[in-house]
């Protein structure tokens, strides 16, 4: 998990740089889409004492290994910057579910249904058949 969490940053740079030129025999873009979930810290998060808040985060880890192992995550990570930084880290999943599926399984995690964690989800596009999740469970299939 850890070596796919920093692979993210070259993921995304990789799919950047590599989308400008995804266009089909006419010249019209193609893109595929993903959902992306922005996981902030939570406006009034509960004061944990160490035990609880180490608790309330292998529920966390859980969870997003559930989402991956059902195939409906395809990667996550936290990000760097310290514990002021407001942005924690990010899911990404797949393109073809219904954003409201995507906001009712990011909201099902047990830091954001504890206020530890609140989360933004936005679609997100780029250039066709440019990402790969070799690591993905067979379920995942297309995201187009």
């Amino acid at each position: 998990m850890r070596r796919t969490i920093r692979l993210l940053p070259l993921l995304l740079l990789v799919a950047v740089t590599t989308s400008l030129n995804a266009a089909d025999e006419n010249g019209a873009m193609e893109f595929d889409r993903y959902y992306m979930v922005f996981l902030y810290r939570g406006d009034h998060p509960p004061q944990l004492d160490e035990k609880a808040a180490q608790d309330l985060q292998a529920q966390h880890l859980r969870h997003l290994e559930s989402l991956w192992e059902d195939g409906y995550a395809l990667i996550a990570g936290p990000f760097g910057g310290g514990a002021n930084e407001p942005l924690r880290g990010i899911v990404l999943f797949r393109g073809d579910l219904e954003a409201t599926k995507v906001r009712e399984l990011a909201e099902a995690d047990p830091a954001v249904k504890a206020g530890r964690l609140k989360v933004k989800v936005l679609p997100w596009f780029t250039g066709a058949g440019y990402l790969a999740f070799p690591k993905s469970p067979e379920s995942v299939g297309e995201s187009r």
